[in-house]
């Protein structure tokens, strides 16, 4: 049922802001954002009798992820290169790519973003409108890792957590997905324990003539 509602929210949204749009495929494009802190293992050290081990802080951010895949896929993206979701509407689509000027790379292969749980929702909808808004909860999970064929990667993590799923129609459309996440990862092959927020956000649609094959 839950499914439903979020479904019947989403087309709500399609047909409220594509109406006069004919074209092959409507994509909704947003923002990926990762913050993520932990630690890693730091050194050891001994004065005399006494052996300290330490703990270093460490953090994964999209900054330190784009240019991860830069290195990866042979691209030296600017600072101004945002990680972008695509999502295919009304078929749910998934692609993740790196949008650096008028330039885009497909990373899709490199993520995994997978619900692993039921989800609970509020939802309100206009019947004679169709407009409404829903708020979805559940556990979701974020990975990054390797891709066959490519380089690997110099940072990767497998984070998930609690994430809220808010969709609205009433007034300006929007969407929006913010999860508290913890896991581990790695950089440099170094064990790191992260935890933070993941958030996909903003709303933009863009009409192309073919959509975001399948890619996580």
């Amino acid at each position: 049922m839950q499914k439903t509602v979020k479904v019947t929210v989403l087309a709500a949204l399609l047909a409220f802001t594509t109406a006069q749009i004919k074209a092959d495929q409507t994509n909704l494009v947003q923002e990926f954002n990762i913050q993520l802190t932990g630690v890693s293992q730091g050194a050891t050290s001994t004065t005399r009798n006494v052996t300290v081990t330490q703990v270093n802080a460490a953090r994964v951010d999209t900054r330190d992820v784009i240019n991860a895949l830069g290195a990866a896929t042979g691209n030296s993206f600017s600072r101004a290169a945002k990680l972008l979701v695509i999502t295919a509407l009304p078929q749910g689509w998934v692609s993740v790519v790196v949008q650096d000027g008028t330039t885009r790379v497909d990373v899709s292969w490199f993520f995994l973003l997978e619900q692993e749980s039921g989800q609970v929702s509020s939802s309100t909808v206009n019947l004679r409108t169709g407009r409404g808004s829903s708020t979805s909860y559940g556990i979701e999970r974020f990975a990054l890792s390797d891709a066959g064929g490519y380089p690997g990667l110099s940072v990767h993590f497998d984070v998930q957590g609690i994430a809220t799923d808010q969709t609205n129609t009433e007034n300006a459309p929007s969407r929006q997905v913010t999860a508290d996440v913890a896991g581990a990862g790695d950089r440099a092959g170094n064990l790191v324990i992260l935890q933070g927020t993941i958030r996909i956000h903003g709303f933009s649609l863009e009409v192309v003539a073919d959509g975001p094959a399948p890619g996580v």
